[in-house]
């Protein structure tokens, strides 16, 4: 998209701030952060998420450029109440968190890959890099997980698409370009 011109700023969530990867730090490599439960990775991740959206992505949007992030909301929605079974205040707590996180920008798409929870731990197994606590739970969560973006997608239909990540780098590209082709072309 860059080589045609258009102006696309490309970041990470949690993190993208200097603020936010401090919380991401904290999050997924303290000695402590396994146990936490899903209501205070919850709250962490949104506080970055925060600072992520007003010192980033809103000055980005405003500025007629377009945003996009790896991971978002849907991605607490999967594996906070979800994969950790935060249940129904956990929702709760969700739907009040994303006015305030979101104020006056709102995600336009979701992309969410979707992998065979098996085919995810030994893409995991295979990586080198950045492990954290979450790569290494078993499969049941990572079943929860993915059970948890198909509830996120069915409430946010207009803004989720799916895409089958268990095939080739290839495929997956050439449909999440597809994706984001169309999307732009608005």
């Amino acid at each position: 998209f860059r080589a045609q011109g258009r102006a696309v700023t490309l970041t990470r969530e949690p993190g993208g701030t200097p603020y936010a990867e401090e919380i991401r730090k904290v999050m997924l490599n303290s000695e402590y952060a396994k146990d936490a439960s899903g209501r205070t990775i919850l709250l962490l991740v949104s506080a970055g998420r925060s600072d992520h959206m007003d010192k980033k992505a809103a000055p980005t949007i405003f500025s007629g450029k377009h945003f996009v992030t790896d991971r978002s909301d849907c991605t607490s929605w999967g594996y906070q109440i979800g994969g950790q079974e935060g249940g129904y205040s956990l929702k709760k707590l969700f739907f009040a968190i994303r006015p305030v996180v979101y104020k006056t920008v709102r995600p336009d798409l979701h992309i969410i890959l979707e992998v065979d929870p098996v085919e995810g731990a030994r893409r995991v197994a295979a990586r080198k890099g950045e492990v954290n606590h979450f790569d290494e739970r078993k499969q049941d969560f990572h079943l929860r997980v993915m059970q948890a973006y198909r509830t996120f997608g069915a409430l946010f239909p207009f803004e989720v698409k799916f895409v089958d990540a268990n095939r080739s780098k290839d495929e997956v590209y050439a449909d999440v370009k597809a994706i984001l082709t169309k999307k732009l072309s608005k």
